[in-house]
């Protein structure tokens, strides 16, 4: 009896542990930093995931490092360059996956994402990777220069969340064209008062989400959850959410865009549909919004 005890307590103990471990084959990494004053380059063998461990979160935090030293100037210019063309948001491998933080300085008032389907240009050591990040900070405005096939003009909420920018944007939309669903480009202006201190890597993720959500329609599903749940949030009558989640313009189509997530919602805009991205941040009295969208 005390044997069989002592077993169950040492399987229980084995279960608890492998429960703890995670795959190390899964965050192994090759990696090669390569910085400067001027530059920041970072090829990798493998994408960096959000949530690092064993060597993918060495590679992170000697990222990190790096990113420290560029100058901030007038804004920041990131580019991610695979030939790997699967599901990739750009504004998460470039921005959110290494720490928004380790841009609060030289992505303030602008900043320009690139995808680039493409293979990397070979490390100094001539290695090949296929996984390449590149940032340098820039000193002049550079933007799409393109002619815009979609507008959206709105006020900012006072609290920029996802859910409070997919609305204003949403309620200013008008008729619009519907768009290739592939390499698009967005512009987005951000007018806030010079008092407000809020850099853009601050808010950049949910005001990007919210925009790109209120290209599309939702297909209806869930209604009865998600309604009630985001009226809340918002403090906004549900019928008026109704109204705007799915009728009006859809430019990047119908979908499930939102849906019940634990006791609140998710949201699922087709931001991967975006190659280019340049967002800028401007003084002013009233705060405002102004994305533009683009076919590149």
């Amino acid at each position: 009896m005390i044997e069989k005890f002592l077993n169950l307590n040492l399987n229980l103990n084995l279960n608890r542990f492998c429960y703890r471990q995670y795959d190390a084959s899964r965050y192994a990494m090759d990696y090669i930093l390569e910085a400067n004053s001027s530059f920041v380059r970072f090829w990798s063998s493998k994408r960096l995931p959000f949530e690092p461990k064993g060597e993918a979160l060495e590679a992170r935090n000697r990222l990190r490092v790096a990113l420290a030293g560029l100058p901030p100037m007038l804004g920041l210019r990131a580019e991610f360059l695979s030939n790997d063309t699967s599901f990739c948001d750009v504004e998460n491998v470039l921005l959110y996956n290494v720490g928004m933080s380790s841009f609060s300085a030289t992505g303030r008032n602008q900043i320009t994402l690139v995808r680039s389907e493409r293979k990397p240009d070979p490390t100094p050591e001539g290695k090949e990777l296929p996984y390449c990040h590149y940032y340098s900070t820039v000193e002049s405005s550079a933007g799409l220069g393109t002619t815009a096939v979609v507008t959206r003009r709105f006020e900012l909420p006072s609290k920029i969340s996802l859910a409070a920018v997919w609305l204003n944007a949403r309620l200013a939309a008008t008729a619009g064209r519907c768009l290739r669903l592939s390499n698009l480009g967005m512009r987005v202006q951000v007018t806030l008062p010079a008092s407000d201190r809020r850099g853009l890597p601050t808010m950049l993720k949910s005001l990007l989400d919210g925009l790109v959500s209120s290209l599309h329609c939702h297909n209806g599903s869930s209604l009865d959850v998600v309604l009630p749940r985001l009226s809340k949030q918002l403090g906004v009558d549900a019928s008026v959410l109704e109204r705007a989640l799915i009728s009006g313009p859809k430019e990047l189509g119908s979908r499930s865009l939102i849906h019940p997530f634990r006791q609140s919602v998710q949201w699922n805009p087709a931001d991967e549909l975006f190659t280019q991205l340049h967002i800028s941040r401007s003084n002013g009295e009233t705060p405002s919004c102004v994305m533009e969208v683009f076919e590149m």
